[in-house]
């Protein structure tokens, strides 16, 4: 019986960021864009970032500066289902926003070049 994805592990330098259900990967990479010229259909490219997005929450003692500071980080997406997803030079690209209750959560949301497998 296959096993399918149900929780995913993120490392920043190698520090677990214990994170809520629902952390999540783009791995960027090469986009294609639709083109149409008359009756001909084409595509051309771009590149995309990648974004990995994760919820964890605030404790005593901690300091969202941590979190603040992210800036050429390498954070590794790691699935259960043994797939392991790194993005190099990794950046936060927003400010960390805290919400009340519920543990205190803090979205993270990394960007930066294209993800790739670690096979």
């Amino acid at each position: 019986m296959p096993q399918f994805l149900g929780r995913a592990t993120i490392r920043v330098n190698g520090q677990v960021i214990e994170s809520a259900k629902g952390a999540s990967l783009d791995v960027g990479g090469t986009k294609r864009n639709p083109v149409t010229v008359g009756r001909v259909v084409g595509w051309s490219e771009e590149t995309m970032p990648a974004m990995c997005e994760c919820e964890t929450s605030l404790r005593a003692g901690q300091s969202i500066e941590t979190f603040r500071r992210m800036a050429g980080v390498t954070v590794i997406f790691e699935c259960d289902t043994g797939q392991r997803y790194v993005i190099n030079d990794a950046f936060l690209t927003d400010t960390p926003t805290m919400k009340d209750g519920e543990g205190g959560n803090i979205t993270l949301k990394f960007s930066g070049p294209a993800a790739e497998e670690v096979l």
